[in-house]
């Protein structure tokens, strides 16, 4: 663990960096999704329908809010780093002008980026 006051902290220090690599989503979340979009599309037209001031435009915006969160909370846990690289990665945490938390993962620290394009290419060290 490291600490710094610097903002620049990021861009200074020579990090590589890892991605998250999307995998296809499992039956249960392509059916999932399916269901979440039609019942997201069943909404959105119920909305467009009502005549503004209807009390169940709320509710109903509620509910898409609802629906589009949970579709991207699916989407979202498709996405993985690969484990070897992520036991030479790290994160870093900051906190922005606005008092708002900062979380920038798949960091690699400069003397391990060696070990890094090793893991990447397939050859061992």
């Amino acid at each position: 663990m490291e600490i710094s006051l610097d903002n620049t902290f990021i861009h200074s220090n020579g990090f590589g960096r890892i991605y998250a690599v999307r995998r296809d989503p499992t039956e249960a979340e392509q059916a999932e999704l399916a269901a979440l979009g039609l019942e997201y599309d069943k909404l959105a037209e119920a909305v467009d329908v009502n005549a503004e001031g209807d009390p169940q435009i709320e509710a109903h915006e509620a509910k898409l809010q609802a629906l589009e969160s949970r579709i991207e909370s699916i989407k979202n846990a498709a996405k993985a780093f690969d484990a070897g690289e992520m036991a030479l990665a790290g994160c870093v945490v900051g906190i922005s002008h606005l008092g708002a938390l900062q979380v920038t993962p798949g960091l690699v620290k400069t003397e391990d980026r060696k070990a890094l394009a090793a893991l990447q290419s397939g050859s061992e060290r």
